[in-house]
């Protein structure tokens, strides 16, 4: 079950053709205009990628529609390499992800193993529990998530954006940049000039939404978590041996 590329697609969507709706924090840096609302629209998106490449950290939330139903990240904190700690819910079924390098940690009930074809007697054994499973994604799509690979497609994606008007997203004043497609990124014209809000319109868009840059703690291991042959799912390797 690839739960991780499910958010890492979500996330990417939402921030590479991101017109409308939502709410945000605030972005961090100084309380006075950052000036670029009287920028170019690909100087705005090159701002708002420079800025991103820079921070350590975000929380994003929000909801992506997908061929596989409504994926909805409640709470996910972003580390700049890529690390995570998440909440997130799919089709109404709640669960919760860490990420640490190569290895990740998920929380679900049974009803969620069983969507990704986990079979009902082992997914009844996994429910409510912290399971550890070395991922198994190509290291190539894992570093998709990372803030700077993030950054880097939004800076290249620059052309494709036009220059829209003001407003304010929860008390906070920003700028937005539009696309042919739809879709709009809205940037934050106070303090920093950090990505606030991202948007897509169509059968697989949604909403998403970036607050608290450059806080949240480093995810650790949660407590107790097992690996599948600790829970005797399959063979140690102490009882695969021939003697």
């Amino acid at each position: 079950m690839r739960l991780r590329k499910m958010m890492i697609m979500a996330v990417a969507a939402g921030v590479l053709v991101a017109g409308c709706g939502g709410t945000s924090g605030r972005s961090s840096g100084s309380s006075g205009s950052n000036g670029i609302a009287n920028r170019s629209a690909s100087q705005i998106v090159a701002a708002a990628a420079s800025a991103m490449k820079s921070a350590r950290s975000v929380t994003v939330s929000g909801s992506i529609s997908s061929q596989k139903g409504a994926f909805q990240i409640k709470n996910e904190t972003i580390f700049a390499i890529g690390d995570a700690i998440a909440t997130f819910a799919m089709n109404g079924v709640s669960a919760q992800l860490i990420e640490i390098g190569s290895t990740e940690y998920l929380n679900a009930p049974a009803a969620l193993w069983t969507a990704g074809g986990i079979s009902a007697a082992v997914a009844a054994r996994l429910s409510g529990i912290w399971v550890k499973i070395p991922t198994t994604l190509p290291e190539s799509l894992r570093h998709e998530l990372s803030l700077s690979f993030q950054a880097s497609r939004i800076a290249h994606a620059a052309r494709t954006w036009s220059k829209g008007g003001t407003n304010t997203i929860d008390g906070q004043a920003v700028i937005a940049i539009t696309s042919a497609e739809h879709a709009a990124l809205y940037v934050a014209t106070v303090g920093t000039p950090y990505p606030v809000r991202a948007v897509v319109m169509g059968p697989n868009g949604g909403t998403l939404t970036f607050s608290n840059w450059n806080g949240g703690s480093d995810p650790s291991a949660p407590a107790g978590a097992k690996t599948a042959q600790q829970l005797g799912l399959v063979p140690s390797a102490a009882t695969t041996g021939t003697s």
